[in-house]
């Protein structure tokens, strides 16, 4: 009768276990075609999904474990009430405690792995806090050189302007020696004066000049300076979508394991 019994749950086994395996195939064929779509993705995001993916691989073959293991307590349990029945065969009951004994320590292993993959999950929440300071940093020195520079620019302009003023009264005073230059009572330093005065303007004309460039190569530089953080905090901010995005699969499929572990438990 036992012997009839095994035999029955065998054959439900061997069925349930081609079920899981055509199962498998189809989920490596749909991983195959997922990795070849991440492939055309950036490094970074590359290395996250390459996380996210071996963390669903190794998450589906504790699940498979697991309903295997399921069925295989329950053929158990089945096997074990015949046992009872028949006193005359206590030798084989002893044998079904045994392989009931060692399901136990295979449930003590899986949660083992459970604890591994929860902190493999604390991990990328770390990671994503990190990313996450990483943008709030580049957003807060992205705004401190551009009130820098930008604060470099409102003084040069206002040295520009001084200067403008003090060529303006140079200009006139020029202007005045010239004119004065053509009346016959101008003595002989005007033209010392003049010269002077001249030369003052074309300096001036020259550091007005300098200070303008100098102006021009600021906002070069504010704009290149907001184009790079731009594109970092950009590339950060997609970092961090993407192990958030992992991190919430993880956690849901943990919570899975967890409801899965607890009915093993109970059954055993």
């Amino acid at each position: 009768m036992i012997q009839k019994a095994l035999k029955e749950r065998t054959s439900e086994c061997d069925s349930l276990r081609k079920k899981v395996e055509k199962f498998e195939r189809d989920r490596q064929q749909w991983e195959n075609q997922k990795r070849a779509l991440e492939a055309k993705q950036p490094m970074d995001v590359q290395m996250l999904q390459g996380q996210k993916r071996e963390l669903t691989m190794q998450l589906d073959r504790e699940q498979a474990e697991k309903q295997e293991l399921f069925m295989q307590i329950n053929s158990l349990i089945a096997q074990l009430a015949d046992a009872n029945r028949v006193t005359s065969d206590q030798q084989e009951c002893n044998v079904l405690k045994d392989e009931n004994e060692k399901l136990k320590k295979q449930i003590t292993d899986i949660l083992a792995v459970q604890s591994q993959l929860n902190t493999d999950v604390h991990n990328l929440q770390e990671e994503v806090r990190c990313k996450n300071q990483e943008v709030e940093n580049a957003q807060d020195e992205s705004k401190r050189l551009r009130l820098i520079m930008n604060n470099e620019k409102v003084q040069l302009e206002s040295s520009i302007e001084e200067l403008q003023r003090d060529l303006q009264m140079k200009s006139a005073a020029l202007q005045s020696l010239m004119l004065a230059k053509q009346d016959i009572k101008t003595n002989e330093a005007d033209p010392a004066m003049i010269t002077q005065l001249t030369a003052e303007n074309e300096e001036l004309r020259g550091q007005i000049d300098e200070i303008r460039n100098e102006i021009k190569g600021r906002v070069s530089e504010i704009e290149e300076v907001k184009s790079d953080s731009e594109k970092e905090i950009g590339k950060l901010q997609s970092e961090l979508n993407s192990a958030l995005e992992t991190i919430q699969k993880g956690e849901a499929e943990l919570s899975s394991m967890r409801n899965n572990v607890s009915k093993l438990q109970s059954v055993v």
